[in-house]
């Protein structure tokens, strides 16, 4: 075969030829010239070495011996830095996937590559414990049975079981930083491999809440680890249902289609929805923290109970009257017309909906009477309306922008003062002198606000100082951005 780069006739490959019984070749009539390359391969894998810069002459024969190497096979493990394995992980030599990924015996995993040329190859591993990573190996023929060792850097690892002690497989398992650690927030999950067994790497030291769930059961607590640790043991339970009685005011069951919202400490929020049947709610998968359900039906308004239900079994919470409503709706559009969307608009103590992408909104279940609207947005000012009784008409309410102010308070050196207590004080309009807006700065001393259009003084005081003007007199208007730098100076 021609080198690349070499002048010679035609291209690529220029024959092959089989070698008699003694082991002998001849190419013969080729071009003189030119250098070439050869290369043997014979049977059950076996190749040579690729011998190159082979130059033809006029007269003469030029002798070439190629020796015929048996190929290898390789059984790569890998391991931590501490000599454990690491299973499920995805591993290439040389670009290809492995053949064989021998099955777990106790702590044993191997991953197996046949028929590879003696020599050196390149492995390229990765696996739930860190960034990928490259390794290279020496080849020789026969079977190579090789420990790679994976930088896992800090590492959680365990087990999750159920009562009975048995592993879990296919569990899903979560990591995330403890809040009470510091550091930003990270959260990782891995699903258990057979026997339960699952593993973190590349972690940073110090707490982090562990905590896995499978179909039908969960963790009834998350458990808060110290990293590097290794052999955490979660528990699995079964998780609990509870039921609960809705009536009406006049007496039997209530019918019809529900709703229902539950909201955890942690933020976590599940909804699901469902027909009723002789008016019970049937709902699962309880794991014993605090809970609040807040339950929905056309019609009536939303009942909300505050509810602890315990792992295992079923709870009954008893029944609960639910007291016909009215369902209110409305628009809410910005000072050119144009729906708001994803602001959250507040119905008394009933519960919050989000506008959507028209600006749309609507609640169930109001009961008749005055009621209290609070709308929020988050590039609109905040805006309450105070209705003396339930309509039905749908509401059209207009946001107006405000003025932004986006601004830093620095001290008489120059660095931002963090946590300091500043006011925005009118100077005109309905009243003139009252603080509309207080808020405290930001560790860098930053500051941000969505305030009424105006004219304002900007103060600032710290414990024992006396009230400090930031800036004597600012007007603000409607859509106006503004970032000021100001500078405070203690009295």
């Amino acid at each position: 075969e021609p080198l690349p780069g070499r002048p010679h006739h035609g291209g690529g490959q220029i024959g092959v030829v089989d070698s008699v019984i003694d082991g002998s070749f001849l190419f013969a009539g080729i071009s003189e010239g030119v250098v070439y390359s050869l290369e043997a391969v014979g049977g059950r894998g076996a190749r040579s070495v690729e011998v190159s810069g082979i130059t033809l002459h006029r007269s003469g024969v030029t002798h070439v011996t190629l020796e015929l190497l048996a190929p290898g096979s390789v059984e790569i493990r890998l391991v931590d830095e501490t000599g454990a394995v690491i299973r499920g992980a995805r591993i290439t030599i040389d670009g290809r996937p492995y053949d064989t990924a021998i099955e777990p015996t106790g702590d044993d995993v191997a991953y197996r590559f046949t028929e590879l040329t003696p020599g050196r190859h390149r492995i390229h591993v990765e696996s739930s414990l860190g960034p990928p990573q490259d390794f290279t190996i020496d080849v020789v023929a026969g079977v190579n049975a090789l420990p790679v060792k994976v930088d896992a850097g800090v590492r959680v690892d365990g087990f999750v079981i159920d009562k009975k002690g048995l592993g879990v497989e296919g569990a899903l398992v979560t990591i995330e930083r403890d809040g009470a650690s510091g550091g930003a927030a990270d959260a990782r999950t891995t699903r258990t491999r057979p026997g339960g067994e699952f593993a973190f790497g590349s972690l940073t030291v110090g707490a982090w809440r562990v905590s896995a769930s499978a179909v039908g059961s969960a963790t009834v607590e998350d458990v808060t680890v110290d990293a590097p640790r290794r052999g955490v043991r979660l528990t699995l339970a079964t998780l609990g249902s509870a039921r609960i009685q809705l009536t009406r005011e006049a007496g039997g069951p209530v019918e019809g289609d529900f709703e229902i919202r539950r909201s955890r400490a942690d933020g976590d929020v599940i909804h699901g929805s469902g027909t009723l049947k002789n008016g019970v709610v049937t709902i699962e998968g309880f794991d014993g923290r605090p809970e609040t359900l807040e339950i929905s039906v056309a019609g009536y308004s939303p009942v909300v109970k505050e509810v602890r239900v315990p792992p295992e079994g079923e709870t009954d919470l008893g029944a609960v009257v639910m007291r016909t409503g009215h369902r209110i709706e409305g628009l809410l559009v910005g000072a050119d017309g144009v729906g708001i969307q994803g602001a959250f608009v507040l119905v008394g103590h009933l519960g919050r909906v989000v506008s959507d992408r028209n600006g749309k909104w609507s609640f169930p279940g109001v009961p008749t009477g005055p009621i209290s609207i609070l709308v929020v947005s988050e590039f609109h000012l905040k805006k309450t309306l105070e209705l003396e009784s339930t309509t039905s008409a749908p509401l059209r309410i207009e946001l107006s922008s405000g003025a932004h102010v986006a601004g830093t308070v620095v001290g008489s050196d120059g660095k931002g003062l963090g946590g300091l207590p500043i006011a925005f004080v009118p100077l005109d309009g309905e009243k003139p002198g009252e603080i509309t807006e207080r808020l405290r700065t930001d560790e860098d001393g930053t500051f941000e606000v969505r305030i009424p259009p105006g004219r304002y003084k900007i103060e600032a005081k710290e414990d024992g100082d006396a009230v400090a003007v930031l800036l004597a007199d600012v007007l603000l208007t409607d859509g106006d951005r503004q970032a000021p730098t100001l500078v405070y100076r203690a009295k």
